[in-house]
């Protein structure tokens, strides 16, 4: 087993650069977004007066070859396919590695993940990328959330690039033809599984794709979590750098020799299987009540993949150290709370561990894939219609979420 490289410091991270590189010129978070809590101490003499320093400062560049070397030394595998992949901060830490490392790794399968806005790298080769989103995930979101701004806003506030952007930028490194306008197909054995739908350019052997699906800010298939490891390895595996050696040496090159990666077929899935576990779960999704919202409260309702729930959450004035559970200075009137931006308004909602369904009330469900934080979720009732007691009924769809107030 092989654990980060460097301390824990305030959480585990990964320094993906954009989430340590925000200027009071080019900020990388609102300014209700960002806290002192937030800065490592690695990070002490460069953390902006807003807050939006994030993660570790230290060298995860460096920790990360130091694993790869380690497992190289220590077992046997093929210098050929190393790949990368992660999830949320994780999958930033991927999409960085694959600009960085396009000389050793053979592909990269980021999810819940796009670069911070104003930090895209790119490959210096050739780097097959499947970025696997879930459209309704507003903690990294991945496309435009204002048409008068040229970033996506999370609902705790940081700012991200539109993978619109990134793509654009990793086709050209790709060596993609130049007419970008229009994308195609890429079929998996997943299709249509949690409305999987993969879509892209396939540039001279380096695939520039990415994978939607109905889900929140977490891994492909909800409760089947071996859905996403299979769909992960299916796009992965096809991929091969032979011009890794090993400890991250390449094959000499000819001058204007450019090492792309090859494609092997990979054993075909036979999704029959994946399709009748998925409508199982689908149809074994339980009804869930819960009382009618106060007038202070906004009712939201979350939809993706086989769940649907609804919650009525407290409309608080200001969000202080939004994203952050549990925090007793975030502004929400009770213990255990979380703050969030959710179309306009600030919201609070109480947390939970998907390992203790007693930390929410009676009937309802720990909802994951809302927080910044993997492991913790929001509580919510699933499956019920909700009426409020106050207000004009209006409603409006933001971030994939339908709102009535």
């Amino acid at each position: 087993n092989y654990v980060q490289a460097h301390p824990k410091e305030s959480w585990y991270s990964f320094n993906t650069i954009g989430s340590t590189g925000s200027t009071a010129e080019n900020p990388t978070c609102e300014s209700w977004a960002g806290s002192s809590n937030y800065c490592y101490q690695s990070c002490a003499e460069r953390c902006d007066e807003r807050g939006c320093y994030w993660t570790t400062c230290r060298d995860s560049i460096e920790a990360a070859n130091i694993i790869l070397n380690d497992v190289e030394a220590k077992t046997c595998i093929d210098l050929s396919r190393e790949y990368v992949s992660g999830q949320s901060n994780g999958g930033i830490f991927s999409m960085r590695l694959g600009a960085e490392l396009s000389h050793r790794l053979a592909a990269i399968a980021p999810v819940s993940a796009t670069f911070t806005h104003g930090f895209i790298g790119t490959p210096k080769y050739p780097m097959p990328i499947f970025d696997v989103v879930g459209s309704q995930d507003h903690t990294v979101p991945v496309n435009r959330t204002n048409n008068l701004s040229n970033y996506a806003l999370s609902s705790d506030g940081w700012r991200y690039e539109p993978l619109e952007n990134v793509f654009e930028l990793w086709a050209q490194a790709n060596l993609c033809p130049p007419d970008t306008s229009s994308t195609t197909h890429f079929p998996t054995p997943f299709d249509n599984i949690y409305g999987l739908y993969c879509f892209g350019y396939d540039c001279n052997i380096a695939p520039t794709v990415r994978c939607v699906w109905d889900g929140a800010h977490t891994y492909f298939g909800n409760k089947q979590p071996h859905l996403h490891a299979e769909l992960i390895w299916f796009l992965l595996s096809s991929y091969i750098n032979p011009y890794h050696i090993g400890f991250g040496q390449t094959i000499t090159l000819a001058d204007n020799e450019i090492p792309r990666k090859q494609y092997v077929p990979s054993t075909i899935i036979d999704n029959t299987l994946l399709v009748k576990q998925h409508k199982e779960e689908k149809n074994n999704e339980v009804n869930l009540r819960r009382k009618d919202c106060d007038s202070n409260e906004t009712l939201l309702s979350f939809t993706y993949g086989a769940r649907n729930a609804s919650v009525c959450a407290p409309r608080i004035q200001k969000c202080l150290s939004p994203g952050m559970s549990s925090h007793p200075d975030n502004g929400c009137p009770y213990e255990n709370q979380v703050c969030l931006s959710i179309s306009g308004a600030f919201h609070c909602f109480d947390t939970c561990s998907p390992r203790a369904s007693s930390s929410c009330s009676l009937g309802a469900s720990c909802l994951l894939g809302q927080l910044r934080t993997s492991n913790v979720g929001i509580c919510a009732y699933e499956d019920y219609s909700f009426t409020t007691s106050g207000g004009g009924g209006k409603e409006y769809t933001s971030y994939g979420m339908k709102t009535t107030s």
